[in-house]
């Protein structure tokens, strides 16, 4: 500071005075000391500096300062406070006082020299590494290359506040959780003093899993008695581990090595296994093993047939053996007696019979093993197949398994043969009325099976599988459908006893997706799922079927034919005889009809005439023959019928009524009561076979004009599932030459 004029003369007063007295007398002595008893100070470090006479009190003196030999004191002249304090520490500057009062001054004290050092930066390290595995003891340290009294503060992650640890220079983990992965850093405080280090650098910790004990045990669980069981035990990562083996809950290991060999499994083997690695290196051990549980037994598998009700042969059935366990397994299939060498051997846990004969019925085991040599599972429970008649040799197979499809949509149909197929050939009737001209009627392929891609209407019809022979099998009727809604329901018949669901199908899916149901005309139920399920199937539900949607219509109707599911050999013989009986009656009945017709003059029916009769009728009688399919199987009675037409009026009044497929009601004459299992053997099934005449009536083929009725008696073979009472037979419209 530089002094002013009044200072200046006063200082030179003080030194004129000084000149005068310093030959009598020596002046007093300024003492500067510090606050503290130090020189060194970090930056930002304030300071206060006092001054003090030597041996005399200071009151009544004022002062005066230097700072690096510069005046500093305040601008209102001497100090009245022998304090000076600066706010701003600067390295190697030089202080220094004196004082006055009204009778001297002091000399000056001597220099103080600061030392201002700059604020210390911490390291952090972390031992014994940087990346630990869970579980592991982790030590951070904070230093400061510094002699002074420090106290730390640690600080993680994204947290500003410091964590509530002691306040040293470590900080320990005891045991490395994935919680404590983050960042560290410090920072230091001097003890009484006001300083605060500058921030240390951030350090990461990253804490990994222990590395997995990955357990494998051959062959799985449960063992066979007796077998060897082979544990492992594999680490990936890392190298030089050794392994032990525990079991249950025991920290006792039952084994060491990477590998645990069980000979000769017992019972006393039984329970839960696993296995850790452990080595000198870090880290010290692994993470146990999953646990695995090992049983020790000879398991008896349960054998089942699908289907597992009575069948016909030519059905196809599947039996199932259900272990519970598959893996290294082969399946062995025993019939008659498990000591015989067995019938088949598969991988798989099942054997399927495609077409079953009368030889595959009887008793059936079956048994797994493994290994070499080879430990077995003790037998199944016998399971048998058993037969409730022979089926038809011939079978039309429809591919969508559904009485009705949309147009457009694909139609492939086949004939299931037993034994040898030749000469059986895919054929129909698809009746499209007074329209249809021979042979187009009455269509057949040169093999046995058809493939529509694309539907239409008019591929609506009975079809049926017929041979070289004439053998024909049961027809079935398909619809193809132009409209929105269909029925699916099964084209076979279906076992009594068993469930059922009829499904609603929708060409465009509706909003709505309810369905209403009906049984001959007559509703059943509402559906909101757009299904109907009969949990189980009896007689009283054959009928007719439809379904409607509220948005998408109604569909067409599709019959439903239920069979029975079995009946003894007795109710099978007693059948034999009521068919005979009814045979016999139903000549009768044809005998009486002829000499009936006869004497109106309006049909004849006689036996059947043979081909040289054909041509023995009044040229002005019109043929047409009538012909079709009867819905039986080859257990039938046959029948051809010959009607005869001589009012031409009465032939254009039935036109109308014969076109399109027509379904006849046959009525058998009575036969003896029988039981009600053995109702279908009141059954009469006729053979509608076609007669051609030279004519052609231009009324069209609704004009039936005669059909031979020849009565045929067929071995007995399956019938006792048809329907009762009525016959179905699908009658086709004949073709007559026109006059």
């Amino acid at each position: 500071m530089e002094l002013s004029p009044v200072g200046l003369l006063l200082v030179l007063i003080l030194c004129s005075y000084s000149g005068h007295t310093a030959a009598w007398q020596e002046n007093p002595k300024a003492v500067l000391v510090l606050d503290r008893d130090q020189t060194q100070f970090y930056t930002g470090e304030s300071v206060t500096l006092r001054c003090s006479i030597e041996g005399q009190d200071t009151s009544g003196w004022k002062f005066v300062w230097q700072r690096d030999g510069r005046y500093n004191y305040p601008q209102q002249g001497w100090s009245d406070k022998n304090e000076y304090i600066t706010l701003d520490v600067s390295d190697g500057v030089e202080y220094k006082c004196h004082g006055v009062n009204d009778k001297e001054y002091s000399e000056w004290s001597k220099r103080v020299k600061l030392q201002v050092s700059a604020l210390p930066t911490p390291t952090v390290t972390i031992e014994p590494e940087s990346s630990v595995y869970v579980g592991e003891r982790v030590t951070l340290k904070c230093e400061i290359q510094s002699e002074s009294d420090w106290t730390y503060k640690w600080f993680k992650g994204s947290n500003s506040d410091h964590l509530s640890q002691p306040d040293t220079s470590t900080l320990s983990i005891t045991a490395a959780a994935k919680s404590d992965e983050s960042h560290y850093w410090c920072q230091g405080e001097m003890r009484g003093r006001a300083v605060s280090s500058l921030m240390s650098g951030h350090v990461y910790l990253f804490v990994k899993e222990l590395p997995l004990a990955t357990l494998t045990v051959e062959p799985q669980s449960p063992v066979f008695t007796g077998e060897t069981v082979t544990l492992k035990c594999v680490i990936e990562s890392l190298s030089g581990w050794t392994y032990k083996w525990y079991k249950e809950s025991s920290r006792t290991p039952v084994s060491e090595g990477n590998t645990f060999n069980i000979r000769g499994a017992a019972e006393s083997h039984k329970g839960q296994y696993w296995c850790q690695g452990e080595r000198r290196d870090r880290p010290t051990s692994s993470q146990p093993s999953r646990r695995i549980t090992l049983d020790v037994k000879a398991p008896k598998p349960k054998l089942t047939l699908s289907p597992d009700h009575q069948l016909l042969t030519g059905d196809s059935v599947t039996l199932r053996c259900e272990l519970g366990v598959s893996s290294g397994l082969v399946f062995y299939w025993y019939r008659h007696t498990q000591t015989s060498d067995p019938v088949a051997q598969t991988d798989g846990n099942s054997y399927s019979i495609s077409s079953v004969k009368v030889s595959d019925g009887g008793q059936y085991w079956c048994r797994a093993g493994r290994g070499d040599p080879v430990f077995y599972t003790q037998y199944s429970d016998a399971a048998e197949i058993k037969f409730i008649g022979v089926s038809p040799k011939a079978s039309v197979i429809i591919h969508s398994n559904w009485t009705q499809i949309f147009t457009s949509e694909p139609l492939s149909l086949s004939c299931g043969v037993q034994g040898n197929s030749t000469g059986w050939r895919l054929r129909w009737f698809t009746g499209r009325g007074g329209e249809s001209k021979c042979p187009t009627d009455w269509r057949s392929e040169t093999g046995s099976s058809c493939s529509i891609s694309s539907a239409s209407p008019s591929d609506s019809g009975v079809y049926w599988c017929q041979s070289e022979s004439g053998e024909q099998s049961n027809p079935v009727k398909i619809t193809v459908h132009k409209g929105d809604v269909i029925l699916e329901s099964p084209v076979h018949p279906v076992t009594e006893g068993y469930p059922l669901t009829l499904r609603c199908r929708y060409r465009y899916q509706p909003s709505n997706f309810s369905a209403v149901f009906y049984k001959d005309g007559t509703l059943l139920q509402t559906s909101t799922t757009g299904e109907m399920t009969i949990p189980a199937v009896s007689k009283s539900h054959e009928g007719l079927y439809k379904c409607s949607n509220p948005e998408r219509g109604l569909s067409p109707e599709s019959r439903l034919i239920v069979r029975d599911a079995g009946s003894s050999k007795s109710m099978v013989a007693m059948g034999v005889v009521i068919r005979l009986l009814v045979a016999f009656a139903l000549v009768i009945s044809l005998v009486l009809l002829y000499r009936s017709q006869r004497a109106k003059g309006s049909a004849s029916v006689m036996p059947n005439p043979g081909p040289q009769q054909s041509n023995s009728h009044s040229s002005t009688s019109q043929k047409r023959v009538l012909g079709g399919v009867v819905a039986g199987t080859g257990d039938v009675v046959y029948a051809e019928i010959e009607l005869k037409e001589t009012d031409k009026k009465k032939k254009a009044k039935r036109g109308a009524a014969m076109s399109d497929p027509l379904y006849s009601l046959l009525k058998p004459v009575k036969s003896p009561v029988v039981s009600d299992s053995d109702r279908s053997s009141d059954v009469t099934y006729a053979k509608v076979k076609p007669k051609k005449h030279k004519k052609q009536d231009s009324a069209g083929p609704s004009d039936v004009t005669y059909a031979d009725v020849e009565i045929k008696m067929k071995q007995l073979g399956s019938r006792v599932n048809q329907p009762q009472e009525h016959l179905y037979s699908a009658v086709k419209p004949g073709c007559s030459s026109k006059e």
